[in-house]
């Protein structure tokens, strides 16, 4: 009866560290997924990063060659503005590009010799 007793409190022990290795295999795959997904989130924010960081330099490269071509308008340009504006009967516009003409810096010799 002892030896059976036994047997059965072995057969309990077996099963339940059965069990246990049940419970640390579910959780060691929960862990090895998470961690997975962390990896994953860790290689989209790299990706995401090199993106923005592309996106600066195109940004900036754009930048460049648009402040290599340009220009100041003349100071006929301005007048073709303020006229066109004075045309289609826009007076504010045609005076802000009329100011803008009169502003010119090649004009400030002219303007102090008057």
């Amino acid at each position: 009866d002892d030896s059976e007793q036994a047997r059965q409190t072995l057969l309990d022990i077996v099963s339940n560290l059965r069990g246990q290795l049940m419970d640390f295999q579910t959780q060691q795959i929960a862990l090895e997924n998470r961690l997975s997904n962390r990896e994953s989130d860790v290689v989209s924010r790299e990706r995401a990063v090199q993106i923005r960081e592309e996106s600066l330099v195109a940004g900036e490269q754009e930048l460049k060659e648009k402040s290599e071509n340009f220009r100041e308008f003349t100071f006929h340009e301005y007048l073709e503005y303020a006229w066109a504006h004075y045309v289609d009967g826009n007076i504010d516009r045609c005076a802000h590009w009329f100011d803008k003409a009169l502003n010119i810096p090649d004009l400030e010799p002219i303007k102090q010799s008057q």
